[in-house]
């Protein structure tokens, strides 16, 4: 069947079958399922199809491939009218089955004339009647001369069937006659298919016009012969140039038309021409072009359009010195193209479309996991990182690599973060105590015992080096070294040897299960960064926060708890973006834990100033609060809104940086006083070790370079920025010893005080000694003291406002509540104050968020790290 025709009938195109039936196409072909044309649109109720495939000879007794006929495909598909038009076709087909063919054949001829019935449908009634003849006598069907009888009638010849059964009528001529005839399946006679002796072109007379053939005149010698001459003269002429010759001219072609260029306005085509020429632009022309229609400025234009200056190697003079606008001549050809596509870029830039937010969202297209999914992959990272252990402690390449960094964190090169997730303070720490990787340098073992973890690290692989050859013990040691993902890819992309692919192939399972794990839930992070775009954050930085904690949720994901990984990445994610609004909303930088703390008091007088219509005062915040005075400034100063001072003032009409600069000039005593404070100072710092000198004098500028960071500092000693960090805290230790601060008591004025140490709990049972009595304690000026200091030790600062008794006692109180917070952590504290002896507190084999607070706060309160478990004061 036709393919088309098929889809016509299902569809119920009319006039697709209409083009069907007039170019001629078979309108008792079959599908693959034996299904006709009529059986098709019957069966969808295309009574309209019905109609025409019947009106132009469509047979409707035939069957489908099942034995079902045409008529059971319309009552299956319920439509009365497609019934009624197949019934009235089969009614017709009866008479013609109830009579005799045998007689005259005029008669037969008639009938079917009169019925308007093809004549494949006379032939197939004569056919099922002669057999029905046949049986009913008992006689064997003779199907010779049945069908000798039909080609008598209609000159037709049914050839042998072929090896579908079908038995095609085919056209002969009046004289031929059958010369076999085989037995014939009644029920496939419904395939046989009847041509008419119509011609093609039968119907099509009127359409077609005759074309009378033209006839070409008959050929003039004369002209062609004058052609032929014109063209001879023409091929013997030979032009003469008389002009001036073009070899001096010089012509530039593009190789390319001009593109057409949009009005972007002739200042934003100004400016990108003086920067490609001149490589200057004033911030003052900047921000003029960039004005919006209310005359504000625009800084996110502003933005866009210093970045295609840079790009177009044009810099941002804030002088004001090229304020005076060049008159620059037109630009040429190749500046053109060069502003045309800045202009173009500058357009794409400011559509949007290349946002990477907009392509993060579209890529969240990752399906989500169901809980077994997670399951497996949570037990797939886990096996395959244990899988990466056991092949790393087989695999000699692999371990030299892991020694050699250990032996790079021992000599402070790097710090351990680069090779070794968190470990668990106190974890091994009696391998680190005792086994150092460098024994002979002493400064290096303290370093490593100040840090626990740091420590822990290098007994981990010290303990795998000196394993020897035992591979149980080397996978035990690296577990316990906890090396870090980052690491273990470093590794398995320097793996060459063949003895590395175990190891590389394990790596890489877990990262294929860690990437489906994360890429699964980033529509988890979206919706959960939508709901703290409350923040000053932008929500891009939100998002990529959120992806962080959603990290951090897969490494630390057990599927052994049995809850669902959305549920306990949510908390994550959630931390990690809360986190991040506080330590980067603000352009100043406060502490996470000082954030909390100051938050509440914030919001308080938020309500305060709502309900009362004025903002509260300092000492009322306070008192209210139960907050010590200090420590309101401090968070008031902390989280004020930052200004930039090259905004105009509104009271005076200048930046507020003009305003703040005052020049005066400097006093000959004062000069003198600083000369002799530095001298003093570097006589001081004379007193320690070398290199924690220099590294004082480079961290405050005290000598004839500016102040360092500890970064610039670590890279002049070959150390890490931890490294001098620790040198410099335990200098300025030294440095703040009572002896050494007598000295600047003429530098300090008022700051410098008597004070009494605290006192015993009880004065009859521990009498103070003289000295005790007359001890002297410096306090460091104000411009110098550490805020954060301040903040930790409120109750100190706030001492000036009490009696001396009552701020010792106070804080006896504190650090005897602390000493029992400690106790009840199940940590070992022994106090000797008492006995005028020292407070130890010893720390446990674990890690946890409490354990970690108690060690901020004895920290805070003066006690000092000592063998890497315990905190002495």
């Amino acid at each position: 069947m036709n393919p088309l025709l098929r889809m016509a009938c299902i569809a119920g195109v009319e006039v697709a079958v209409r083009l069907h039936i007039a170019r001629g196409d078979d309108l008792n072909a079959r599908d693959n399922a034996g299904a006709t044309p009529l059986m098709l649109a019957a069966a969808r109720r295309k009574k309209g199809v019905v109609r025409l495939l019947l009106t132009a000879g469509a047979n409707p007794e035939l069957l489908d491939s099942q034995g079902v006929s045409t008529l059971a495909y319309a009552e299956k598909g319920g439509c009365s009218d497609c019934v009624d038009l197949l019934r009235n076709a089969l009614d017709i087909l009866d008479p013609i089955k109830a009579s005799e063919l045998p007689g005259e054949v005029s008669s037969l001829s008639s009938v079917s004339t009169q019925a308007n019935v093809p004549k494949a449908y006379t032939t197939q009634a004569f056919l099922s009647r002669e057999l029905d003849s046949c049986k009913a006598e008992g006689e064997p069907v003779c199907m010779e001369t049945r069908l000798r009888k039909v080609a008598e009638v209609d000159g037709r010849f049914i050839p042998r069937p072929s090896a579908s059964g079908e038995v095609p009528f085919l056209k002969v001529e009046e004289s031929l006659t059958v010369k076999q005839a085989l037995p014939v399946d009644m029920g496939r006679l419904s395939n046989l298919i009847d041509i008419d002796d119509e011609p093609l072109d039968s119907g099509f007379e009127s359409d077609w016009l005759a074309e009378s053939e033209a006839v070409a005149p008959k050929g003039d010698d004369t002209v062609s012969k004058g052609t032929r001459e014109l063209q001879e003269a023409i091929g013997r002429h030979k032009a003469i140039d008389t002009d001036m010759e073009w070899d001096d001219i010089d012509l530039f072609l593009p190789a390319r038309a001009l593109p057409v260029v949009r009005d972007e306005g002739e200042g934003v085509r100004g400016l990108l021409l003086q920067a490609l020429r001149e490589g200057v632009v004033s911030e003052v022309d900047l921000i003029e072009v960039c004005r919006g229609a209310d005359d504000c400025r625009d800084e996110e234009s502003e933005r866009l359009l210093a970045f295609i200056l840079g790009d177009l190697g044009g810099v941002i003079d804030e002088s004001g010195a090229w304020a005076c606008q060049l008159n620059l001549t037109e630009p040429t050809a190749e500046e053109e193209f060069l502003l045309v596509e800045a202009l173009e870029f500058a357009e794409d830039l400011a559509s949007g479309r290349n946002d990477p937010l907009r392509y993060y969202v579209k890529g969240l297209k990752a399906d989500l996991l169901r809980a077994e999914e997670e399951v497996s992959l949570g037990r797939e990272m886990e096996e395959a990182g244990a899988q990466a252990l056991d092949a790393l402690s087989g695999w000699p390449a692999g371990l030299s690599m892991v020694f050699e960094a250990a032996d790079r964190v021992a000599r402070g090169e790097t710090d351990y973060g680069a090779f070794s997730s968190e470990i668990a303070p106190g974890e091994g720490e009696e391998e680190s105590i005792g086994a150092t990787a460098i024994e002979d340098d002493a400064e290096k073992d303290e370093e490593v015992a100040s840090d626990p973890r740091g420590a822990a690290f290098l007994s981990a692989i010290s303990a795998a080096r000196s394993a020897g050859g035992d591979q149980v013990r080397v996978r035990s040691a690296l577990a316990a070294a906890c090396l870090s993902r980052g690491f273990l890819l470093e590794l398995a992309r320097k793996a060459a040897d063949p003895a590395g692919e175990t190891f590389v192939s394990a790596v890489r399972r877990q990262v294929v299960a860690r990437e489906r794990m994360t890429l699964a839930n980033l529509r988890l992070v979206y919706s959960t960064a939508r709901k703290y775009m409350w923040s000053e954050l932008p929500f891009d930085d939100l998002v990529q926060e959120g992806n962080i904690g959603l990290i951090k949720a897969v490494e630390r994901y057990d599927w052994r708890k049995g809850f669902r990984f959305s549920t306990y990445a949510m908390w994550w994610i959630r931390q990690q973006i809360s986190r991040a609004i506080d330590n980067k909303s603000r352009t100043i930088r406060v502490p996470v834990h000082v954030h909390k703390e100051a938050l509440p008091i914030l919001r308080q007088r938020a309500l305060y100033e709502n309900k009362t219509g004025r903002p509260e005062t300092e000492i009322e915040t306070s008192r209210r609060m139960g907050v010590p005075i200090d420590k309101v400034r401090f968070f008031l100063a902390a989280f004020s809104d930052v200004v930039s001072l090259d905004e105009v003032s509104r009271d005076t009409g200048l930046p507020r940086i003009d305003t703040l600069m005052e020049f005066e000039t400097s006093d000959p005593a004062s000069v003198v006083e600083e000369d002799s404070l530095r001298e003093l100072l570097l006589k001081i710092i004379g007193s320690l070790d070398e290199r924690a000198a220099e590294v004082i004098k480079l961290r405050f500028g005290l000598g004839a370079e500016e102040p360092m960071t500890l970064e610039e500092v670590g890279l002049r000693f070959n150390v890490t920025r931890e490294r001098i960090r620790q040198i410099e805290s335990k200098a300025l230790g030294k440095l703040s010893t009572p002896a050494r601060k007598e000295n600047l008591a003429l530098y300090m004025g008022d700051q410098f005080e008597w004070k009494r140490p605290p006192p015993p709990p009880s004065s009859a049972e521990m009498p103070q000694s003289s000295e005790d009595k007359h001890a002297r304690e410096v306090t460091c000026p104000q411009q110098f003291a550490d805020p954060l200091k301040d903040v930790f030790q409120s109750d100190e600062q706030s001492a000036s406002a009490r009696s001396p008794k009552v701020v010792s006692e106070r804080q006896y109180e504190l650090l005897s509540e602390l000493l029992e917070e400690a106790r009840m952590l199940g940590l070992t504290v022994e106090d000797a104050r008492p006995h005028g002896g020292q407070i130890r507190v010893s720390f446990a084999a674990r890690s946890d968020a409490a354990i970690r607070s108690i060690a901020r706060k004895l920290m805070n309160a003066g006690f000092a790290l000592h063998l890497g478990n315990t905190y002495v004061k």
